[in-house]
């Protein structure tokens, strides 16, 4: 019940704002930075003092409750402003329409727990720690992401997640900021010049973003990112037209919140805000200038405590440049680059219900790309270890892409910049490229990934008021009207059927357990995580250890073990940047969950004293004192790591599939010359894959039916090894299956020259 005392003051903001005569759409925005801006305040303050507790966050909201209803009851009681322009009959029936969309989207987020791959990594564990520890400061663990990804988003579900004791409520954050960009689009398409219907299509443009309407339910940081930068434009229009010092702070706190969430908007706020002062007066750029001190004072008290720490953990404001060889910007920056990037790019949006047609669609692009002197998968603007591809036209909030979206903005905005000259236009023509500017920018600045689409979503929502104000002042109102009912009739299915949290299609998470739910992008790892959980929950083990240092899926078994409620669980064994970083209290792990580590023989050494025993489920091995003790580990076992189905066979044959790229370890007790052995399988034909050894290129290798097996020598040295097999073209799939299928690896097997050992 705690829980109601965040949503009780974002509630009693609202009312006073509104009682002071805010229109509710401003009074929503600021109600919500507001909120924000202090929930990020107290989480910072109460941390300094180790205060971070649920007692100390319900005596934070709880005086900030008494503080508002004070100020509520002190002021006089008037009517509420109307809108100067209210909406006809038929912009009531969009407005319900969309009404319905957010209500579909609002009931996953509610019955679904959080559930996507980034989010179990590092989204949530890190929240589940900071409880635990009472503070954000910097813990030791072998997963940096946890440490210095900005936590704007995370400290906005803290609030609920420590108040009611578990995760239920942590996906509405992403879900208000689907409604809230909503919101702030229509009021910068208003600022603009839009009539009421047009301003209503832009908020229906931007709550109906396929790729955004997936991820509205979940509990990632992009939508939450794409309305602070929405409501930084708003208010920068309102400081325009109404200059005052509340418009400067909420101006300052929309963008500090914004960069708090990702730093992503420090590449697209300047930009955005450049185009939008392009529209003021000049006798206006005086009041700006003063007005500019106060505003980045506000965007600094917010960023502060998490630059400082980052700053000491790495020598960076944005943490590690790099991490692990994965590096998220360019090697280099030159034409071929922006060309080769905007291509790619573009095309994650351009997947068709037709295999055939995207395959087509993809071919020309990499033609495209070879005809500039790039290649398509160059590791120096590629994503680590990535090949292009197109993703297949699907559902899951990773790979979705926008074409009727990426349509409507590529038309508005070429309107609206052809008509720049007249004043009703000249504000959504800047604004419009604005947003292709960011867009090139991103393009050149970081490495192409398939998961870029959702990187897009800021640039799509800001696109949202140029397609209101052109749409507004090009159709008549029944053609914007009848437009506005097509995006809503293409997001209904969306909304109902998201690949991880349907609704309606098979697997409802109606009629799922909660618990089962958290594994819905990575199902092969529910009944090893569920055994290794009941395991720890039987032993009575209080203190537990988490080695996430070779799979950070970690979540779950937090949620499984009753983290930071039943027992404490902490990252151990970390070896990095973090390492040396010291824990609040005193902590001795009687029993160590390391998920990879089935076949890991570094692990079980290191881990020996725990009790000197080990349980195994499957790739997971649980150390403790209770349990088998373990078996000695042979001179090679092989782990089937990240991006592979389960294993399949068919009599003697044996064959694991995967989506893209597979990474396969290889640990041995000694060093020793061998040879690796297979043959490659594709769902697409006259494929092949790329064979990366110990992060060394060994070859460019067939793939597909006819494809001869392979022989590759291999230098295996004593503990991990390990070798990525990377499909150059995407995957697709096959009747009957509901994976997206790339390259398959059949038969595999390691063999020693001297024929001493072999391992499959």
């Amino acid at each position: 019940m705690l829980a109601i005392l965040p949503a009780g003051c974002l509630a009693l903001l609202y009312a006073l704002l509104r009682v002071r005569g805010s229109l509710w759409r401003r009074a929503l925005l600021a109600s919500a930075a507001g909120w924000s801006a202090f929930a990020v305040l107290a989480t910072e303050l109460l941390s300094l003092f180790g205060a971070l507790t649920r007692t100390g966050l319900a005596v934070a909201w709880g005086l900030a409750a008494i503080v508002l209803v004070i100020l509520l009851a002190r002021r006089r009681p008037r009517p509420l402003a109307p809108e100067a322009h209210p909406l006809d009959a038929g912009g009531v029936a969009l407005l319900t329409g969309a009404g319905m969309i957010l209500g579909t989207v609002g009931i996953v987020a509610l019955v679904s727990p959080p559930n996507t791959v980034d989010a179990m990594n590092y989204h949530l564990p890190r929240i589940v720690y900071w409880i635990q520890n009472h503070s954000v400061s910097t813990f030791p663990t072998s997963n940096l992401k946890q440490l210095f990804i900005s936590p704007g988003a995370e400290y906005l579900m803290l609030q609920f997640h420590a108040l009611s004791g578990g995760d239920r409520f942590d996906n509405l954050a992403q879900w208000f900021a689907l409604g809230g960009s909503g919101a702030a689009v229509s009021g910068i398409a208003g600022a603009l010049g839009a009539d009421p219907r047009a301003q209503l299509l832009a908020a229906i443009v931007s709550i109906t973003i396929p790729q955004g309407l997936l991820e509205a339910s979940g509990a990632k940081n992009d939508y939450l990112l794409s309305f602070w930068l929405a409501a930084f434009c708003y208010f920068l229009l309102e400081l325009r037209n109404h200059p005052s010092r509340a418009a400067v702070l909420l101006c300052g706190a929309g963008l500090g919140l914004a960069c708090l969430t990702k730093p992503l908007a420090c590449l697209f706020a300047p930009v955005v805000a450049a185009a939008l002062l392009l529209t003021w007066p000049r006798t206006g750029w005086r009041s700006l200038l003063q007005a500019l001190p106060l505003l980045l004072a506000a965007v600094a008290v917010l960023n502060a405590g998490v630059f400082m720490r980052n700053y000491r953990l790495a020598g960076n404001v944005f943490g590690p440049q790099a991490l692990d060889g994965w590096k998220l910007t360019n090697d280099r920056f030159t034409p071929s680059t922006l060309a080769s990037n905007l291509i790619r790019n573009v095309s994650l949006h351009a997947a068709t219900p037709s295999q055939a047609l995207t395959r087509k669609l993809e071919d020309g692009a990499r033609r495209a790309i070879r005809s500039l002197g790039a290649d398509p998968s160059d590791p120096a603007t590629t994503w680590y270890d990535q090949a292009y591809f197109i993703p297949p036209d699907g559902r899951h909030e990773a790979l979705k892409g926008n074409p009727f979206h990426l349509f409507l903005a590529a038309l508005a905005i070429g309107l609206a910049a052809a008509r720049i000259r007249r004043p009703a236009y000249a504000g959504a023509a800047w604004l419009g490229l604005a947003v292709v500017l960011c867009f090139l920018l991103f393009c050149l600045a970081f490495k192409w990934q398939p998961w870029h689409s959702r990187l897009h979503l800021p640039l799509f929502v800001l696109s949202a008021p140029v397609i209101g104000v052109v749409v507004g002042r090009t159709l008549s109102p029944a053609v914007t009207a009848a437009l506005g009912v097509v995006l809503l009739w293409l997001a209904a299915p969306i909304a109902l059927e998201n690949q991880t949290r349907p609704l309606l299609a098979p697997g409802s998470i109606l009629n799922r357990d909660r618990a089962g739910m958290y594994f819905s992008d990575r199902d092969n790892l529910r009944a090893s995580y569920t055994a290794a959980a009941n395991l720890i929950r039987a032993s009575g083990c209080r203190q537990v250890g988490v080695d996430n240092s070779l799979e950070s899926f970690e979540y779950p078994f937090l949620a499984l073990t009753g983290a930071g409620r039943e027992r404490v669980v902490q990252p151990v064994g970390a070896a990095n940047l973090s390492a040396g970083r010291a824990r609040p209290e005193s902590f001795t792990p009687c029993a160590v969950f390391c998920p990879g580590c089935a076949a890991a023989v570094p692990k079980w050494r290191q881990y020996a004293g725990i009790g000197g025993r080990v349980s195994v489920f499957e790739r997971v091995a649980v150390f403790t004192a209770a349990g088998e003790k373990p078996n000695r580990i042979g001179p090679c076992q092989v782990d089937f790591h990240d991006g592979w189905f389960p294993e399949e066979r068919d009599g003697t044959a044996r064959w694991r599939w995967s989506q893209a790229r597979g990474e396969i370890r290889i640990y041995t007790d000694r060093a020793f010359q061998a040879r690796l052995a297979g043959r490659l399988m594709s769902v697409v034909q006259a494929n092949s894959a790329e064979v990366i050894i110990k992060g060394n290129r060994a070859g460019l290798l067939p793939a597909g039916d006819g494809a001869p097996p392979f022989s590759l020598p291999l230098a295996l040295g004593e503990g991990e090894n390990v070798i990525v097999f990377r499909g150059v073209k995407g995957p697709a799939s096959v009747p009957g299956d509901a994976r997206l299928l790339s390259i398959g690896v059949r038969n595999l097997r390691v063999e020693a020259d001297d024929g001493s050992v072999t391992c499959e």
